[in-house]
């Protein structure tokens, strides 16, 4: 279900998106959320491009090696913060040629360096000092622009690419998810047949503390759902209901 002319209902993706972004920056929604959301996962992932051609949610390749998606909006508050460590044309000439290229995770060095004009390679490098763009690790043919949906792999004899990124998903930020994922999946092995009552109020589970303790290392204020889908969209746990509560299990 798609918005008819902008207006009308939310398609079911966009709708995931809202109940799946987390309430503080980074507001980063993580692709695999969606498919915790929605059963099929082909048909999620054509209503993202579609919607990212359309302009109305931003795709992100995140530093975690997963796709992000924000709405526009919160990509636009991303831009407007952005101003305070890039000059004001640079960023508006970025988001115009991000816009162009709303359903792609990546943009080459020579779009970038002809949208920011005599700017030049100072520019290109506010931006990435800002953020927005994160230089791609293989620039040699590698296949990983294709795995996310960027579009065909292109050698790095053709042109440099860099990442289309979220400023406030910093490094940091991308080693607590790893963690957190990690330090979930262990506790889950660990744990009596492999799962975990997520409702009970009464003896709760460590990692779910963890997860909420503002003075652990895992901490990212992002809820526990963020964490919990995270797990059952990538298929490595299910979120099962019962009459006594909800139960993470390991696949």
């Amino acid at each position: 279900m798609i918005r008819a002319g902008g207006l009308g209902a939310l398609s079911d993706a966009e709708a995931a998106i809202l109940a799946a972004r987390p309430p503080r920056r980074p507001k980063v929604a993580l692709r695999h959320h969606l498919y915790s959301f929605l059963d099929d996962r082909t048909a999620v992932d054509r209503d993202l491009q579609d919607l990212g051609r359309r302009g109305v949610v931003r795709l992100l390749q995140l530093p975690t090696d997963d796709v992000g998606v924000m709405t526009a909006d919160d990509w636009r508050d991303e831009l407007v913060r952005a101003r305070h460590r890039c000059p004001g044309d640079v960023v508006d000439a970025f988001e115009r040629l991000a816009s162009l290229r709303g359903g792609d995770l990546y943009v080459h060095e020579y779009a970038v360096l002809g949208a920011v004009g005599p700017r030049g390679a100072d520019g290109l490098q506010a931006l990435v000092a800002a953020g927005l763009l994160r230089r791609r690790a293989d620039e040699h043919g590698s296949s990983a622009v294709a795995a996310h949906g960027g579009g065909p792999a292109r050698s790095s004899s053709v042109s440099t690419t860099y990442w289309i990124a979220c400023p406030s998903f910093t490094g940091d930020v991308a080693a607590r998810v790893r963690k957190s994922r990690h330090a979930l999946v262990k506790a889950l092995t660990a744990a009596k047949f492999k799962q975990l009552n997520v409702d009970r109020s009464d003896r709760r589970p460590k990692i779910f503390k963890l997860l909420d303790d503002p003075d652990s290392k895992l901490y990212l204020g992002f809820g526990l759902d963020f964490h919990l889908r995270d797990l059952v969209g990538q298929g490595l746990a299910s979120l099962d209901h019962r009459a006594n509560g909800r139960f993470l299990r390991l696949k």
